[in-house]
């Protein structure tokens, strides 16, 4: 997970606050037009030259500095968020329409300060803030919920897996109450506490854990549309799949070694039986349909030539991890086109997978049924221990 625009990515769903109605500033107008463009960086410049200007006498006041802040922290500049966000602290009470979300303006500056590797106390204070906000007030917050995401993306890169169980489940709760538009991050983050449980402490648990959120995610998915489009929620499943599978081959690692505990064996045992249960959206494993008529795929495998290098990362070595990819073969079987369609336990990993795959050609089994072409796309998943 890249910490780099993490508050875009992790926002992707979330909507912008209402455009502001300041009709004595005109610069309100710029603010408002870039906003309901996407472009966050140029209204963070525009809402400098309203705060300048600004009668902090009016009712609303907090209000337009939360929502500056709010802007600021979605531009990825901090420091400029924090001016807004060190105002309320400081001047919310003694306004004359006083803020009336004072924990909320506490929360916005502990956010703003957090930088990209926070020392682990700073990180317990914001915690600590947002499960109290949540406790105090029912109310949807697409500040709280972005916030809390970038908390735990921000630990998962320092690989502080105990405080990603604390604080993704916190995410994934206050992203809950946005409804369908905090869904992305609500189910990321169910996905992302899982695996952290997995990480932390190499229990079938984790498995079973993220088995629940598949199964749950599919139901609140529904099946196909034929000639839908890939959505977010369709990423986040097949970040599921190449965790489940990551996962499984941990603990199928060894089996056939005669010191395996019979422990071990029992708890990929369980995994198998589990693994026949898991739901699906539709009957073919890539759930598109095949037009009548259409020259059916031949039954093939790749020349795995070169040979795949794992990859080796200090913070995950020793794990297991798992690359699924969308490659779109010709009729010769040559590569033309491949896809990175999820990678664990790090999305940087596929690099040095793709470097390989790319040059592997598709062979046809001797069994292959005519008439059948290799042409097409196909699914390949990659599943590698890290030294």
């Amino acid at each position: 997970m890249e910490i780099v625009g993490t508050i875009r990515a992790f926002a992707a769903g979330i909507a912008a606050f209402s455009a502001l109605t300041l009709p004595a500033f005109a610069d309100i107008k710029a603010y408002n037009a870039a906003v309901l463009r996407g472009d966050y960086a140029a209204a963070t410049t525009e809402a400098e030259t309203v705060w300048t200007t600004f009668d902090k006498a009016r009712p609303e006041t907090a209000a337009t500095a939360r929502e500056f802040a709010w802007t600021a922290m979605r531009a990825g500049q901090s420091e400029k968020a924090r001016v807004y966000a060190k105002f309320l602290v400081e001047e919310g009470s003694r306004l004359t329409t006083p803020d009336d979300d004072p924990l909320m303006a506490k929360l916005l500056l502990q956010w703003t300060e957090l930088g990209k590797e926070p020392a682990p106390a700073a990180a317990t204070t914001l915690s600590d803030t947002l499960k109290s906000w949540a406790a105090s007030n029912n109310a949807a917050s697409r500040v709280a919920a972005v916030a809390a995401a970038q908390l735990y993306a921000i630990e998962w890169k320092m690989g502080k897996w105990e405080a990603v169980r604390r604080d993704a489940p916190i995410a994934a709760s206050l992203a809950a109450r946005l409804g369908k538009e905090g869904m992305v991050i609500e189910e990321r983050a169910k996905v992302d506490a899982a695996a952290a449980q997995f990480l932390d402490d190499k229990k079938i648990d984790a498995w079973l854990a993220l088995a629940d959120v598949h199964d749950a995610l599919m139901d609140r998915m529904g099946p196909p549309v034929p000639g839908e489009k890939v959505d977010d929620l369709d990423a986040i499943d097949m970040r599921i799949h190449a965790w489940l599978e990551a996962m499984s081959a941990y603990f199928r690692a060894g089996l056939g070694s005669l010191n395996t505990s019979i422990a071990r064996k029992r708890q990929y045992e369980q995994i198998e039986s589990r693994e026949k249960t898991l739901k699906n959206r539709c009957p073919e494993e890539d759930c598109r349909l095949v037009e009548a008529g259409a020259i059916p795929q031949c039954s093939a495998t790749w020349d795995q030539t070169p040979p795949l290098n794992y990859p080796a990362n200090a913070l995950f070595r020793g794990m297991v991890g798992a690359t699924i990819l969308e490659m779109t073969t010709d009729e010769k079987g040559a590569v033309t086109a491949y896809k990175v369609l999820a990678a664990v336990p790090s999305d940087t990993f596929p690099t040095a997978t793709t470097k390989a795959v790319q040059k592997w050609s598709l062979k046809r089994k001797k069994d292959a049924v005519e008439p059948c072409t290799l042409a097409g796309s196909r699914r390949l998943h990659v599943i590698f221990q890290m030294p």
